[in-house]
């Protein structure tokens, strides 16, 4: 077991790692150094995918995605633009764009991604730009037949800071991504009791301040340069490819002894 450890950790000589990890379960299958050795072998051999990259990023800036990937020698990707403001009117947020049909929609760019040099059960990590034009709300859906990862970016140059009082006050900051020059005109979007609304704009000073309702729950900024969501921080965000799942249960909670049990 400290051969395979040390194999896999201190040499990245990974499928020796493996081999030795087999052979520890093949000569002791019920010790606990087996059970470790089951553990890394099913780290080593799964599936997986993350994709990574900065919720909202400017006009000027190109959009980088961090794949991070073990055991995926290439990634078919589709990125499609979205329609922020109406996306937003429907659900009352801007998060849940992993459950879109978007099979059945022509994206705006399709790619493949080499994830190289591409070792087995190395946990891989590469930059890949995403070649997108323009402010806007976009979409990235990449995967293969094992794992599908979907990331929501923005490119925009307005930022905004949301602030809710007790009671229904709201107060609403926009401002410039490059050097936080206020934002004038930008629209205010309120989702509040299950409908979406403009609740207004804001003043030559960037701010919206106004009753939005006790209840109100999202915010989204709709400006010139881009739109802007609370919903969606500034630093990295993470999606995690998704994998099969089974649930396994019995037909009763208890059984008397002799009967045989259903699951």
């Amino acid at each position: 077991l400290l051969v395979a450890e040390t194999l896999e950790a201190t040499d990245g000589r990974l499928e020796d790692a493996v081999k030795a990890y087999e052979t520890v379960i093949e000569k002791h299958g019920k010790s606990k150094q087996a059970e470790k050795a089951h553990l890394a072998l099913a780290r080593l051999k799964a599936f997986h995918l993350e994709l990574r990259m900065p919720r909202a990023v400017s006009t000027s800036a190109k959009p980088v995605v961090r794949v991070a990937s073990r055991n995926i020698p290439a990634l078919d990707v589709r990125v499609y633009r979205l329609e922020m403001e109406e996306y937003f009117r429907r659900k009352g947020t801007v998060r849940g764009v992993e459950n879109l049909q978007l099979e059945v929609v022509k994206p705006d760019i399709e790619t493949r991604w080499e994830i190289g040099p591409y070792r087995p059960f190395a946990l891989l990590e590469a930059d890949r730009e995403v070649p997108v034009k323009g402010a806007g709300a976009y979409v990235v859906v990449a995967g293969d037949e094992h794992l599908t990862d979907t990331l929501l970016f923005l490119v925009s140059d307005t930022e905004a800071v949301v602030k809710k009082a007790r009671g229904e006050q709201l107060f609403v900051w926009a401002f410039e991504r490059s050097d936080q020059a206020p934002v004038e005109g930008a629209r205010i979007l309120v989702a509040a009791g299950g409908k979406v609304r403009e609740v207004g704009q804001t003043d030559d000073d960037g701010v919206w301040r106004g009753q939005a309702g006790a209840d109100a729950a999202n915010v989204l900024v709709v400006a010139k340069g881009g739109v802007a969501s609370a919903e969606l921080g500034a630093g990295e965000a993470v999606a995690t490819g998704f994998t099969s799942k089974a649930l396994v249960y019995t037909s009763a909670p208890v059984y008397r002894p002799g009967h045989e049990v259903q699951w």
